[in-house]
């Protein structure tokens, strides 16, 4: 930003402080209801307002499955542009030295950083999609594949890219259904999906052909891998000599040499079997069928409308619910997906080219919380490093603009004039932000918000509920709320009195929240215990999230039954899983890990075994006096490296290792009511009197 720049800002902010100095908060519209009679220990049924009579189920009576929905979009929108993606052109390596610590020693260590240069986005029009997603299903039925339509399943092993999501409708058009595994899932969860779903044929990267041939000899149903992207030729030899292998080239050409009719869905079918990440146990499969997914995207299409210029960037896991219900509503409104990877999303990771973002443009963005908080420091490191004119303009600017969007009144002068630097990162056209997978801090909702000048809307939904449950209105300027009930989904609140969660709660209820609609799945797949215990009878699913109601209808989750906490970027943690590990260290005496779904990783409270930290301190000359050392940084550093250790060793996913530790050189005692008789934590207690000491963490 230059100094004209600046100073045109300040100007600005005192011409804005006399325009809008009158203006008064809008007044919102309230945004659910209450349907029904209350059952003791619960409220009333919570409804969208108009969805009071009926909840939606489908937004057109002709769409009731995802075939009829991407048939009707490809007849509709036949000539708009649909599918987006970039070629590679040269992967550029460069090396850095880097400094690790291995066995409590830093060392320095040469890494290699890969840049890429890509082409830009070529487009494909709807029309020209689905020829081949009709293609697609006719090869996977032909002889030379051998899936049987309305019966066979296909497993989906790959990163989000235009054939994944293609080919996933290519199944649709046969009846087929498709079974979903996180590309980063691991060895472990990929052998359980696979043989848990007895799947003999899977669509993966290319990239990914060396999992395949470690894990091969654990999946015996196994027998044919479809693949994309260009692969390496020893590793294409190695799959090769074990499974039958073909492109996706291949598959549309085989389809397109021998055409099938199709074999539509009906509703009830089961269209997938999207597997969770796993936590304490393998991941769980859940059954989606086509009347789940039609209704969640009619919910969603009912509260947002979106214009046929708009322009989504997809880069999120399509194994995720939430990127797959986003780009089925981006289909349904007929707009263009541009297909990005996070590793090409910025400037910063590309050479000789812009990154996705600045080359898309999109109108349209989605995100996690974690994705949201990286671009909120970026942003700031770069502000605090500018000039002091600079960080008092922008301060200034964002204090003044946050309070007018809290009153629900928008600032285009500041925005030229302030925030546009910051707007042409994402490309400098975004209208719209959705945020999914974990609640966005309010901190990252309002630097959203206000930097970037548009919407910002949080929803909340898990898996189970196809993704989707809640969303925030357009206008709703609120923040640390999840919105307010789609048209197709009911909920209400049941009491948590173990945690003081009351329906009855005033002013705001609270309680465990519970889901009922059309987009409320069928169960878990070949697991009907855990079924019976999250689905009741009466068709509402138990999320195990504590939820309250606010003032104007929305709702905020406030808490969490179960000690699952999903972090920021939308990934579940195990705490107890975790406590269970690190207590291998030889100096952990007790631990209690601490996290929350505004944040992206763990920290954890420790009360060191007072022998073992005492003569380590003895070999380092840093006195006797326990708790003293306790405070030290080199003390927190050891523990906290031993910790790390144990991390490496029982293959801990990045996401699970604690990343600051606390020293306590106090015991927990049932005496002092930090742990019970047996004891077992009692997490709230010692979460609560360690409040600040995990706040300090969080803030270093």
């Amino acid at each position: 930003m230059d100094t004209t720049t600046m100073l045109g800002g300040a100007v600005a902010l005192s011409l804005i402080y006399a325009f809008y100095g009158f203006l008064l908060p809008k007044q919102l519209p309230r945004r659910s209801v209450f349907v029904g009679e209350a059952k003791p220990g619960e409220t009333q049924a919570i409804r969208h307002p108009k969805a009071k009579a009926q909840l939606t189920k489908t937004y057109y009576d002709d769409v009731t499955t995802l075939y009829e929905l991407m048939k009707r979009s490809a007849e509709k929108y036949a000539n708009r542009p649909y599918a987006g993606a970039r070629k590679l052109v040269d992967t550029i390596v460069e090396e850095k030295d880097v400094k690790v610590v291995v066995d409590g020693e830093e060392k320095t260590e040469k890494k290699k950083w890969f840049f890429y240069q890509m082409g830009p986005f070529e487009w494909r029009t709807y029309s020209q999609v689905y020829s081949d997603i009709l293609a697609v299903g006719s090869g996977l039925v032909s002889g030379e594949v051998g899936l049987k339509a309305g019966g066979s399943k296909l497993g989906i092993f790959a990163n989000t890219c235009p054939e994944w999501y293609q080919i996933a409708h290519g199944c649709f058009s046969q009846s087929i259904t498709i079974v979903t595994v996180y590309a980063n899932l691991g060895e472990e969860g990929l052998v359980h999906a696979v043989n848990e779903g007895q799947l003999t044929h899977l669509f993966c990267n290319a990239e990914l052909f060396p999992i395949l041939t470690k894990v091969q000899t654990k999946c015996p149903s196994l027998k044919q891998i479809i693949y994309v992207d260009e692969p390496n030729k020893d590793a294409l030899a190695k799959i090769s000599a074990i499974l039958k292998v073909n492109s996706y080239a291949e598959i549309v050409q085989i389809g397109k040499a021998n055409p099938a009719p199709a074999v539509p869905p009906k509703p009830t079918d089961e269209a997938i079997i999207m597997y969770t990440s796993g936590t304490t146990d393998l991941p769980k499969g859940v059954i989606m069928t086509h009347a789940n997914m039609i209704a969640a995207v009619s919910g969603a299409a009912q509260s947002v409308q979106l214009k046929e210029d708009e322009v989504f960037i997809a880069y999120l896991p399509l194994a995720h619910v939430l990127e797959l219900i986003i780009e089925s509503f981006c289909t349904f409104w007929g707009i263009r997906i541009g297909y990005a990877s996070p590793r090409t999303l910025s400037d910063t990771t590309v050479r000789n080219c812009k990154g996705d973002l600045r080359e898309l443009r999109p109108t349209l963005m989605g995100g996690v919380p974690a994705v949201w908080e990286r671009i909120r420091k970026g942003a700031y490191t770069k502000i605090e490093a500018g000039s002091p004119l600079l960080r008092t303009v922008f301060k200034t600017a964002f204090a003044y603009k946050a309070r007018l969007l809290r009153m629900g009144h928008q600032t285009p002068l500041l925005d030229a004039l302030i925030f546009k630097k910051l707007r042409d990162q994402t490309g400098g056209r975004v209208r719209i932000m959705l945020s999914g997978g974990a609640p966005i801090s309010r901190e990252s909702h309002e630097f959203l918000r206000v930097c970037f000048g548009c919407p910002v809307i949080q929803g909340y939904g898990l898996t189970e509920s196809c993704g989707l449950a809640t969303l925030l209105d357009l206008d709703d300027y609120h923040y640390e709320r999840v919105g307010a009930p789609v048209t197709s989904m009911e909920m209400k609140l049941v009491d948590v009195p173990d945690m003081k969660y009351l329906a009855t709660d005033k002013p705001n209820p609270r309680g465990e929240l519970w889901l009922r609609g059309g987009h409320v799945t069928m169960g878990y797949y070949k697991n009907e215990k855990k079924t019976a215990e999250d689905y009741d009878s009466e068709g509402w699913f138990h999320t195990g999230d504590v939820a309250q109601v606010n003032a104007d209808g929305t709702l905020s989750i406030i808490d969490r039954k179960k000690n699952l906490v999903k972090l920021s970027h939308g990934e579940y943690i195990a705490l107890e899983k975790l406590e269970a590990k690190y207590k291998g260290s030889k100096y952990v005496e007790n631990v209690c890990v601490y996290a929350d779904s505004q944040r992206d990783y763990p920290v954890a409270l420790i009360v060191p075994v007072r022998a073992e930290l005492l003569n380590w301190a003895s070999s380092k000359g840093l006195g006797s006096d326990f708790e003293a050392i306790c405070k030290k940084p080199e003390a927190r550093k050891m523990i906290l490296d031993s910790l790390r250790d144990i991390g490496r060793r029982e293959g801990l996913k990045t996401y699970e290792s604690v990343t600051k530790v606390y020293l306590v050189p106090d015991e927990w005692t049932p005496e002092n009511e930090l742990v019970t008789a047996a004891q077992k934590l009692k997490r709230i207690p010692i979460t609560a009197k360690y409040k600040q000491e995990i706040e300090a963490m969080y803030k270093e």
